[in-house]
């Protein structure tokens, strides 16, 4: 078996820890993680406001659980509430900057908010961490980019309308006699 060197395994643990790409590992209780996993089957069969207990359960159990917060914030977004789901969002970023799945979640939100430049900046922070082979990326691309060409057909059709067009029709003006015939 070889063996490393002190300067070359320090070298390596300073790689890893300066870039982007290391996660911040929690480790989750099998508790918290069954449950978020039922909220999870729950939004999946359309049942998001029954999912939203057992989100809140999991986090009870274990308040660094970021797939509960990330499902707490999707249980939302399916009822309609996204700036509510954006708070869950940020909160498993507070946890885990680089969570995958929470950056996707918000930049989506973000695109349904009509934020591009939000969702933008997280398909950015994506785009730094996962190089290639990742599909939370490639998701929010995808609707980054659909939202981008949406907004600009709906510019291309908005045309401001002719300055003829906006003009009151003229009516010729006729004379009034002076000549009156009282009696």
């Amino acid at each position: 078996m070889p063996v490393l060197s002190a300067p070359f395994v320090a070298a390596l643990l300073a790689i890893t820890v300066a870039s982007p790409v290391a996660v911040a590992r929690t480790n989750v209780s099998a508790t918290s993680s069954r449950l978020a996993a039922q909220g999870d089957m729950l939004v999946s069969q359309g049942q998001p406001a029954n999912a939203v207990d057992f989100y809140e359960t999991a986090l009870v159990a274990d308040p660094k659980n970021v797939a509960a917060f990330v499902g707490l914030g999707k249980a939302y977004e399916k009822q309609g509430l996204t700036g509510k789901a954006l708070s869950f969002y940020r909160k498993a970023l507070v946890i885990n900057p680089n969570d995958l799945g929470a950056l996707e979640a918000q930049g989506l939100a973000m695109i349904a908010k009509g934020q591009l430049a939000k969702a933008q900046a997280s398909l950015d922070r994506l785009r730094r961490i996962c190089r290639s082979g990742c599909v939370q990326k490639d998701r929010l691309e995808a609707a980054v980019a659909a939202a981008q060409a949406k907004n600009a057909s709906a510019r291309n059709n908005a045309r401001p309308a002719s300055r003829t067009a906006a003009r009151k029709p003229t009516v010729p003006m006729v004379p009034v006699s002076s000549n009156r015939r009282g009696g």
